[in-house]
């Protein structure tokens, strides 16, 4: 197995399944809540990533715990387990100022976006759109 398990979805079900009712909660003409968090999450997430990389890069590691921080937050409401661990590896290395983990654990993150990208964008066009 090369790592891209591209049979298996990786967002978690349970938590696609809440962001759902959440969406049923939701008043006639409203837009879409799984479409909206899907979108902003496609949106600020690789900007999030890049902060994250520049911070590295910078040897700034206060910003980059805090930019793996805010990508960990997000991923979580999707439920991209994934994604949450090598946040907070990146997390927990950067509060303990150990930028050599680091590096790796950014390519493997960006690597999990990349492959989650696409079923995002597949749940998100098997939404129901109000606009």
């Amino acid at each position: 197995m090369d790592g891209h398990e591209q049979n298996a979805s990786p967002m978690d079900p349970v938590a696609l399944e809440k962001l759902k009712e959440l969406g049923g909660e939701q008043k006639p003409g409203e837009p879409d809540i799984v479409t909206s968090i899907i979108d902003l999450f496609l949106t600020e997430t690789p900007k999030r990533l890049r902060d994250a990389q520049d911070a590295y890069k910078d040897e700034n590691l206060p910003k980059l715990e805090l930019s793996a921080h805010s990508i960990k937050g997000s991923c979580a409401i999707l439920g991209l387990h994934a994604m949450i661990d090598v946040c907070q590896q990146i997390e927990n290395a950067s509060h303990n100022r150990l930028s050599a983990p680091v590096k790796p654990l950014l390519d493997q993150l960006e690597h999990k976006l990349s492959d989650a990208e696409p079923w995002l964008v597949k749940e998100r066009d098997s939404e129901p759109s109000e606009t």
